[in-house]
């Protein structure tokens, strides 16, 4: 146990030192410290994100989303793209140096891999739109499209392809590299997915706000016109009671006249039954 304590106390203090007239494994020693500061980076740099999403319209945050991808990931080119009524939407941030050539070109196969992730044949080209700031690292020359890539699914409600978060980085992408990717893309899908139930919730309530209105407002005009027929009714009612003798054919006015308002009384019901339902559907 005293052994392994001090083996770890010498990987600490190799990490701080030089390698130059180090103990033999110090090189290899580096590297784990190396290797276990960059694991710190990256949990540091998915909190960041994920405390951004949560603070923001996730939609929005794309130019920051992606940026904090590029502080530990040397990038090209980074993209979120999303699919919206068969069109792929794409929002790109490019290293110094990187063509526009190359930008289209990673544009184009972001959208064949969203597509084949989304199980369609083809999505059409939306719009692209292009940040002005670079990404934080910078990246080596490279011919385009020969860069390494990772195309990862963004997910709604777990089960639905609405967009994608594509990379092609400066170096080759590790299991490392995509572990992180993939935990960066889980936390941008929960993000999206949070804010397309706030919107389905906005709409809701908008609608039946409209609906209640509209209850309101059909309610104030039935009784309006209601209130005419209605008030026929009870006058010719009350006369007839008032005056049980009255004449045959006065008699026979004030059935009409009741008649009449009840007919219409009966429309305004009809009418209401079947052209102002629509409120309840």
């Amino acid at each position: 146990m005293k052994q392994k304590r001090r083996r770890q106390l010498e990987l600490g203090l190799v990490a701080q030192g030089s390698v130059r007239g180090a103990a033999p494994g110090a090189g290899r020693d580096r590297r784990a410290a190396d290797r276990l500061d960059l694991g710190y980076a990256r949990l540091r740099q998915l909190y960041e994100l994920g405390a951004l999403l949560g603070s923001t319209d996730a939609k929005a945050a794309a130019p920051q989303a992606l940026r904090c991808l590029g502080h530990t990931m040397p990038l090209r080119v980074a993209m979120l793209i999303e699919v919206s009524a068969g069109s792929a939407h794409t929002f790109a941030l490019r290293a110094q140096a990187v063509p526009d050539a190359e930008v289209d070109l990673a544009a184009a196969h972001a959208r064949s891999c969203l597509a084949r992730l989304a199980g369609v044949t083809q999505l059409a080209q939306g719009r692209l739109e292009l940040g002005a700031e670079p990404l934080p690292l910078p990246a080596k020359s490279g011919a385009p499209g020969r860069s390494p890539f990772a195309a990862l699914p963004l997910l709604l409600d777990r089960r639905e392809v609405s967009g994608a978060l594509y990379v092609r980085g400066a170096r080759a992408l590790g299991e490392a590299d995509l572990a992180f990717l993939s935990a960066a893309a889980d936390q941008i899908s929960l993000a999206w997915d949070g804010h397309v139930a706030w919107q389905r919730e906005v709409r809701l309530r908008q609608r039946a706000e409209a609906l209640d209105r509209a209850q309101k407002d059909l309610v104030a005009v039935v009784s309006h016109d209601l209130r005419n027929p209605l008030g026929a009714l009870l006058i010719g009612i009350q006369t007839l009671r008032r005056w049980p003798q009255l004449e045959a054919a006065k008699v026979r006015g004030h059935l009409d006249t009741l008649h009449r308002a009840a007919e219409r009384a009966s429309k305004l019901v009809h009418d209401l039954l079947t052209r102002g339902s629509w409120w309840t559907t």
